[in-house]
């Protein structure tokens, strides 16, 4: 998903230290949050267009960090903490139905 700039969705964190986008391409579709002030601990709830994403509103996903290798639960709002040492999280979405869940466990937020 993340190979053209095309479909690039903004999305809302109420932290303004915090930047949320989203890309879909087909079937696909990855979730980048990240902290512009890394040297702090950064939290911030994140509101998702989940249109943009595919995904109706009262729809329930898992999301896979391609950085940790962790799978959290995820809906239309979600809460984030970046730190220095997890400054960002590339997510991959998983889409209800779309298949067996990830085999590691789920926690319902990062």
């Amino acid at each position: 998903a993340l190979q053209e700039l095309r479909n690039v969705s903004l999305q809302h964190a109420a932290n303004a230290n915090v930047i949320a986008y989203s890309k879909k391409s087909g079937d696909d579709a990855v979730i980048v949050i990240t902290s512009l002030n890394p040297q702090e601990i950064e939290e911030s709830e994140i509101y998702l267009d989940m249109e943009a994403l595919g995904l109706g509103t009262r729809d329930v996903f898992l999301v896979h960090d391609e950085m940790t290798g962790q799978t959290w639960r995820w809906g239309q709002h979600a809460y984030v903490r970046l730190t220095r040492d997890d400054p960002a999280h590339i997510l991959t979405v998983r889409r209800p139905g779309a298949g067996p869940a990830f085999s590691t466990p789920v926690p319902s937020t990062p």
